[in-house]
């Protein structure tokens, strides 16, 4: 039996996350496939629109057989913690590859990508953000480097070699411009997420070039951080700089910027734009931001090097055979009951995440400890 791997967001899940799952199957020839899902909180330092559970129904009616969280520890990492979050989880699952989207599928140009040994310490001296100072050290590799999957396929890459060298690794060409706005066949959950914000007719438009089961699951309303607005500041206007500094994500004397900012801040979107400088990306920014929100730490970080355990969310009726190779192989403990796990500061955190999700889908707490993994 071969199993092959997705680290995967699905923010929403639309046609194109389809034709991975299946390409996925055709390149490793998988007998099955399973996704390390991002939970509330995603990469770009977000809430995700839907919550877990709407997303996994969308990937396992979508050609996946089973889907487990991705800790938030990772899920709001940068590339590098997110990357060895995903490889790290599936790699202790027993999977037998990974297979992954980016902007040029050539293999052999990302492992070269891999193994630069990359410096962009002076670039950081004359206040470029780290994208760009490491994107510049990189020389001709730069212009790849600056597109989003193929850095992060290079960290999925970095984190095989150290963590997991028995994966097999693949990549598949990501059609579309990431930063395209069109609302077409080919376009990226950032457009499709954008027309779901917009007015009625963009809206419809997003709506009706995704999957239909994906349409149907998606709320009336889509979350995002603004739903937190008064929660979040007030966490932050209630630490001290001391506190602050703690935090994941904090460097480099942004913890200064972002604790001025709450002081006088109304709206997250005014906090953003008070902090917003050369140095940072607005992804770092939200994603510290989100950190602080749920007392995600740097000690945490240190404790929790790996994924430390796999909490399934859903599997298919026919994936028997699948769960059972699972927890034949499975190197770190399987949570479906999350009530009878023992305490862990990482699964706490993992809660504390979905509670303040909930709190702005003004959904009951502690949902974590009252839903059992889903079965289609």
């Amino acid at each position: 039996m071969k199993i092959t791997g997705i680290i995967c967001e699905y923010n929403p899940f639309h046609a194109m996350h389809s034709a991975h799952i299946r390409l996925a199957r055709e390149k490793t020839q998988a007998d099955y496939i399973v996704c390390a899902l991002s939970g509330p909180f995603v990469q770009r330092g977000d809430l995700a629109i839907c919550d877990k559970w709407r997303r996994t129904k969308m990937a396992l009616l979508g050609g996946a057989d089973a889907v487990f969280e991705l800790p938030v520890r990772f899920a709001l990492g940068a590339a590098p913690d997110f990357a060895r979050g995903g490889v790290t989880l599936l790699s202790a699952l027993g999977a037998d590859a990974l297979c992954f989207g980016s902007e040029n599928d050539d293999l052999a140009l990302l492992e070269q990508a891999a193994r630069l040994q990359i410096d962009p310490t002076q670039g950081l001296k004359d206040g470029k953000s780290y994208p760009r100072a490491l994107g510049e050290a990189a020389g001709a590799l730069s212009p790849w480097l600056s597109l989003p999957n193929f850095t992060l396929g290079v960290e999925y890459l970095r984190a095989i070699a150290a963590y997991a060298p028995h994966l097999q690794a693949a990549a598949v060409l990501r059609t579309g411009a990431h930063h395209a706005k069109t609302l077409d066949a080919f376009a990226s959950a950032g457009a499709i997420r954008a027309g779901l914000f917009a007015d009625e007719t963009q809206r419809g438009q997003a709506l009706a070039i995704l999957p239909d089961f994906s349409a149907a699951l998606l709320p009336a309303k889509p979350l995002c951080l603004d739903d937190l607005n008064q929660a979040v500041l007030y966490a932050l206007r209630t630490m001290t700089p001391e506190r602050m500094s703690a935090i994941s994500g904090m460097r480099e004397g942004l913890e200064n910027r972002i604790f001025q900012a709450a002081q006088v801040s109304r709206t997250l979107e005014e906090l953003f734009a008070n902090v917003k400088c050369k140095r940072y990306t607005m992804a770092a920014i939200r994603r510290a931001v989100c950190a602080a929100a749920l007392g995600m730490t740097k000690e945490l970080e240190k404790q929790t090097p790996t994924a430390p355990y796999a909490r399934l969310l859903g599997f298919r009726t026919g994936s028997a055979a699948l769960l059972k190779q699972i927890k034949q192989r499975a190197q770190i403990p399987i949570l479906t009951k999350i009530a009878d796990a023992p305490p862990n500061d990482c699964l706490l955190l993992d809660m504390r995440a979905q509670d303040l999700a909930d709190l702005a889908a003004c959904q009951p707490i502690r949902r974590d400890l009252t839903t059992s993994p889903m079965r289609i």
